[in-house]
Formats: structure tokens, C-alpha cells, sequence
């Protein structure tokens, strides 16, 4: 994972300013790759205290914006979702 180094360091210091600089900072085209990470890090880590940051860092109004504006909100989302098992087993 390209952005592993960046989501352990939000994850470890929950530094939610630093993490939305960071992706204002990044080009378009990279920032659901970043979303994907901390996604995808927080769903296998098991910590309820990561899904929390992320769910915080998502709900940011500029991080909203950001995704919702360049329609890479679900693409950010999909490999995690086809990875859940089937909520009717």
C-alpha cells in the first residue's frame, strides 16, 4: 500500500488536521487511494478507536467536499465492500 506509512502515522497520532492537509495536499487523482487505505486499515485492525478517527476524518466538512466533488467517494470504498461477507449469511 502506497499511503501505509501516512495512514499508520494519522492512526497513531489521530491527528485529524494533519490528515486533511494531507489530502487537500495531494493531486485528485491519489486522494481516494488515501481514503482507501485508512478504509481498509481501520476495517482490519479491529481497533474501534481507528474506526472512529476515520469515520471523524470522513465526516470533516473539507474531506466531504473533496471526495463528493471529484466522485471518488465510492472508489475509495469498493474494494472494502466487495471484501465484507454478505450481511444475509
Amino acid at each position: 500500500m502506497q499511503y501505509l506509512k501516512d495512514v499508520q502515522t494519522f492512526l497513531s497520532s489521530r491527528n485529524l488536521s494533519g490528515a486533511e492537509a494531507a489530502i487537500i495536499k495531494m493531486r485528485s487523482t491519489q486522494r481516494y487511494r488515501l481514503v482507501h487505505t485508512m478504509v481498509s486499515m481501520a476495517l482490519s485492525g479491529g481497533d474501534e478507536a481507528d474506526a472512529n478517527f476515520v469515520a471523524t476524518f470522513l465526516s470533516q466538512s473539507a474531506v466531504r467536499t473533496i471526495l463528493r466533488a471529484e466522485g471518488n467517494r465510492a472508489k475509495a470504498f469498493e474494494p472494502d465492500i466487495a471484501m465484507l461477507e454478505d450481511p444475509a449469511v
